[in-house]
């Protein structure tokens, strides 16, 4: 008689030839649910060191109600193999009967012996402990990684802020995936309105050369991350982003920072490059800027716009290291998106020709805030 291999029957063959033999049993408390406690029994008959084994019966002690038992169980399962899987059941034992320190040890035991993801383990410690930074003082983790995947169940469930607290600890490995993951948590908190968060994966990535920007502190004055152009690398979070498209030709790096040569078939309305500009609520800016243009007459003048509003600052379309300025007032915003922008209206043709643009500086106004300005006007300095 042939039996199909991996079937009950068969499976019943096996035990029967190899008694002594705990596998069977273990495939048998799969195929034959029915009687799966017996098998178990009979797997720790068998197999006293298979500590699975023991776990089992545990939590089918712990089912019955019978929690002396269970617990007594867990600790002999732990006792034959100290690795996760008896100390991480033993943990959620004690987490299912609120004893938080009996689970702090055994969870950070647990911790300390595994080397894959964590991120299970880091979610029941959530629930215990809020601070992700006592969080990890408890746990004491045995891999790097284990961080960026507490960063990333915090950016779940949108508490932008207190991942950004790990950012700094995730940056430390120095690798680039990391650094891939601070852009992308940047990225998630300033569509949120988390600006505060947003700088604490920015400043982190930059702070362990993981960008090529620089760190920013808008209490320090330090608000352009690039301003000299020499690099759009990542076009992510603080950092220029280029409106690529055809027709429009980008190169950036030192000498001469950014360089763009319109063909004129380029889309009516183009957003040149634009950047997110970190301030502080109330204050008054002044952004200054160096460039050069080579535009025919009738062509539509590039202009900054701030937060994509109507107020332009029209450029000239023939300069050769020119240096303009203008002002503004950030009003109740902590965070500003600065746009070079080209609108052409009735009567312009679309630009035809070369923009260079040196450098650009953002630096905060000592005097206070003038008589009528309301929100993010922007005004020209003669």
């Amino acid at each position: 008689m042939l039996l199909d291999v991996g079937t009950l029957p068969a499976v019943l063959w096996a035990q029967r030839l190899s008694p002594l033999d705990h596998r069977p049993e273990l495939l048998l408390t799969e195929l034959d649910p029915e009687h799966a406690q017996d098998h178990w029994r009979r797997i720790r008959e068998i197999h006293p060191a298979y500590s699975a084994a023991w776990v089992q019966l545990g939590l089918d002690q712990e089912r019955r109600g019978d929690l002396q038992a269970a617990e007594a169980t867990l600790r002999a399962a732990v006792q034959r193999d100290r690795m996760f899987a008896p100390q991480w059941a033993l943990a959620n034992f004690y987490f299912r009967q609120g004893r938080a320190e009996q689970f702090w040890k055994h969870a950070r035991l647990a911790a300390g012996v595994y080397e894959g993801s964590l991120t299970g383990v880091l979610a029941l410690c959530l629930r215990l402990e809020q601070d992700p930074l006592a969080l990890l003082r408890r746990l004491e983790p045995r891999t790097a990684a284990a961080r960026g995947e507490l960063m990333q169940l915090l950016l779940r469930e949108r508490r932008y802020r207190d991942a950004s607290r790990v950012a700094e600890l995730v940056a430390e490995g120095k690798v680039r995936e990391n650094g891939e993951s601070l852009l992308a948590a940047c990225d998630l908190a300033l569509a949120a309105g988390e600006t505060a968060a947003a700088l604490g994966f920015w400043n982190a990535a930059a702070g362990h050369g993981l960008v090529a920007g620089r760190r920013l502190d808008p209490a320090r004055g330090e608000l352009l991350a690039d301003g000299g152009f020499e690099s759009l690398e990542s076009g992510r979070c603080f950092d220029w982003r280029a409106g690529r498209q055809d027709g429009v030709q980008w190169r950036a790096g030192s000498p001469g920072g950014l360089r763009v040569e319109f063909s004129g078939r380029q889309a009516a309305v183009l957003s040149v490059a634009r950047v997110w500009i970190p301030v502080e609520k109330g204050g008054r800016y002044q952004v200054s800027w160096r460039y050069s243009t080579e535009f025919e007459e009738g062509a539509a003048p590039l202009a900054w716009s701030l937060d994509g509003g109507s107020t332009l600052v029209e450029w000239k379309r023939q300069a050769r290291g020119t240096e303009s300025q203008m002002e503004f007032d950030a009003g109740g915003r902590d965070l500003v998106e600065m746009t070079l922008v080209s609108r052409p209206g009735l009567g312009w043709t679309r630009p035809e020709g070369r923009l260079q643009l040196e450098w650009v500086r953002v630096r905060r106004r000592e005097k206070g805030l003038e008589k009528g300005v309301i929100g993010l006007r922007a005004s020209v300095i003669p």
